[in-house]
């Protein structure tokens, strides 16, 4: 967990305004043996299997073909992993973590705003304590570029950081913010600027100037 915290703060260290499936940092020990598969029945297959590891190279795998036809069995994957079905058996909400983590990821790659931001964003009441939770689930809204309801919300949402908000969350919800590519977003990364620490305020300074310079 701690490993992953890490490795998330430095992804966040520069911008990136995306992210890669590939560049999640837990690795199964079936990733490889996955690594070329590209049949949708098969992986599908591997997404019902009884160890977890298999489920999880295999989730990585529909994340990067973006096989949206699987996506009702990622959303079922999320509900069975979401830490707050399994708040009283600690060894599957450890075991799933993981797969909670890259599902709401995945879904920011093959779903679609209108449908899947508001379905993400229901997350966020329970992922308050998880700063790793919040800011997957942002990063995937960014990944719903042009949709009005995911950066409706992302807006909003710069409203309510203060400066004891985890920097994780901070700099995924720039990169989100930044990745829809609407200039007037500019607006709320200056008000979120006086809300943050001064670790942040110079990430959100580039964020900032990136957007001017956009098409």
């Amino acid at each position: 967990m701690r490993f992953i915290s890490i490795i998330l703060f430095v992804l966040l260290s520069t911008l990136s305004f995306s992210y890669e499936i590939s560049d999640f940092p837990y690795k199964s020990r079936y990733d490889e043996k996955l690594k070329y598969i590209t049949d949708e029945k098969y992986l599908s297959e591997a997404l019902d299997d009884s160890d977890l590891d298999i489920v999880f190279s295999a989730l990585k795998r529909v994340g990067e073909l973006k096989l949206t036809n699987l996506k009702s069995k990622v959303i079922g994957l999320i509900a069975v992993a979401n830490p707050q079905a399994n708040q009283d058996k600690p060894k599957l909400l450890a075991n799933y973590r993981n797969i909670f983590y890259l599902g709401i990821l995945v879904i920011g790659k093959i779903g679609n705003g209108d449908d899947d931001a508001p379905y993400l964003t229901s997350f966020l009441r329970d992922t308050k304590k998880d700063p790793l939770a919040t800011s997957y689930i942002l990063m995937a809204l960014g990944e719903f570029k042009g949709n009005k309801k995911a950066l409706d919300f992302l807006q909003e949402y710069s409203l309510l950081v203060n400066p004891r908000t985890d920097s994780r969350v901070v700099r995924a919800l720039v990169d989100a913010i930044v990745a829809h590519g609407n200039k007037k977003s500019n607006v709320y990364l200056i008000k979120l600027k006086k809300n943050t620490n001064k670790e942040d305020q110079s990430y959100i300074d580039e964020a900032i100037d990136k957007l001017r310079r956009s098409k």
